[in-house]
């Protein structure tokens, strides 16, 4: 009798295991190297955030295969870590983790072997980690072989391409930057230079950003004028939203632009960090701060920036105003309109204003042309949401009704 008991428990944890998938430590990050390291295993560590639906669905449907289970269980030491609390935000910014999940793989010493950025399903996983275990696609072997041979530009992409595939983008950037100290001017001024530049740097203190503005035309004549523009707006711009990832006090910010204005218009781009950090502030702040980004008509070389959008947005934020504020909505309804008739938004807003300014035929025709536009391009439900999609039949035959 008690043998057969014993049995049954034996056979019931053994169920459990195989149907849990994954087991996964829960001791601190510390502990975990050190039981990989006694037992000479290598780790795996998921990466996550509680609000990554990739996350999730790795978690529920993949980490739980007994496919997955048997081998990983048997391969490494497995550690899951929230990217936002305790211990993960410190790991976070150590192996830059900025996208998820990002699944790392550790050697049984600790050392970063190979990461990976996105989930994957059963096979892909199984894959990956056994490719993560081979020496010749771990991040060590490609660093030797970049740093033994001739550091040519193309050892140099190869070797930088497989940290951004990694997601080791500042990584990436630390390299790049230091291999172009020691190039020749015309090797710099380049196409294969500047493929570098533009895709590994984006910090706008960088002295191979500040290369490339002194350099503009010359960069230009290579990569053409708005390829060039549309990165220095990337670089430059992002910095203008207050609470964006690596963003810098508006102090450090405005130091820097004043060195550039030699190179780029910066008095937009000023007036374009107002805009945002008052976004939320008091509605006449708000409107303040719009009216100086929109109307003082400040130079832009940048292809990309959506000044249509920001005016729809603010027009539909002030629909219900009166007076001055009314009155500026509908000139900048117009104005979006007018740059982007086939954006349903800026249709639809348009035709609210102009119904309540009186013009109930105007209103109607942009009105049925905001149905036409949103039939070809509905967009995402938070902004059919924010710009109210579902009340442009009801406004259409309200319209209709009082003609």
């Amino acid at each position: 009798m008690k043998y057969s008991l014993l049995m049954l428990l034996f056979f019931m944890w053994t169920y459990e295991t195989v149907a849990q998938g994954i087991r996964f430590e829960t001791g601190s990050w510390s502990e975990v190297k050190a039981k990989a390291k006694s037992g000479k295993k290598p780790i795996f560590v998921d990466a996550y955030t509680t609000w990554c639906g990739p996350c999730k669905k790795m978690a529920k449907e993949v980490f739980t295969k007994e496919s997955v289970g048997n081998y990983f269980n048997s391969t490494f030491i497995n550690y899951q870590l929230d990217m936002e609390k305790g211990e993960g935000i410190a790991f976070a910014k150590q192996y830059e983790v900025n996208a998820f999940p990002t699944l790392l793989y550790f050697d049984s010493e600790g050392k970063l072997a190979f990461k990976a950025i996105g989930a994957r399903d059963e096979a892909g996983l199984l894959s990956q980690a056994k490719l993560a275990l081979d020496p010749a696609y771990q991040l060590a072997t490609y660093k030797k072989e970049y740093e033994a041979g001739s550091k040519t530009l193309s050892d140099l992409t190869r070797y930088v391409n497989k940290l951004r595939e990694g997601g080791s983008y500042a990584e990436a950037t630390v390299v790049v930057t230091d291999y172009f100290r020691n190039m020749k001017e015309k090797d710099k001024l380049s196409a294969d230079g500047y493929k570098l530049i533009s895709t590994y740097v984006f910090d706008y203190k960088s002295e191979l950003f500040e290369y490339v503005l002194r350099n503009l035309k010359k960069y230009s004549n290579i990569a053409g004028k708005d390829n060039v523009n549309r990165y220095v707006f990337n670089v430059l711009a992002i910095r203008t939203v207050p609470g964006s990832r690596g963003a810098d006090s508006r102090e450090t910010y405005y130091g820097h632009l004043d060195k550039y204005s030699k190179y780029v218009p910066v008095g937009y781009l000023k007036a374009r960090m107002h805009y945002f950090e008052n976004l939320n502030a008091h509605a006449d702040s708000t409107f303040k701060y719009a009216r100086l980004l929109f109307d003082q008509q400040y130079p832009m070389i940048f292809p990309d920036d959506k000044l249509s959008y920001y005016k729809i947005f603010m027009a539909n934020r002030y629909i219900d105003a009166t007076g001055e504020q009314f009155m500026t909505a509908l000139k900048w309804a117009k104005e979006a309109v007018e740059e982007n008739e086939n954006d349903y938004k800026a249709a639809f807003v348009y035709a609210q204003l102009l119904h309540k300014s009186g013009k109930k035929r105007e209103a109607l025709q942009w009105a049925e042309k905001a149905k036409a536009a949103f039939a070809l391009n509905p967009e995402a439900p938070v902004m059919q949401r924010l710009f109210k999609a579902d009340e442009i039949g009801p406004f259409i035959e309200k319209l209709r009704a009082e003609l």
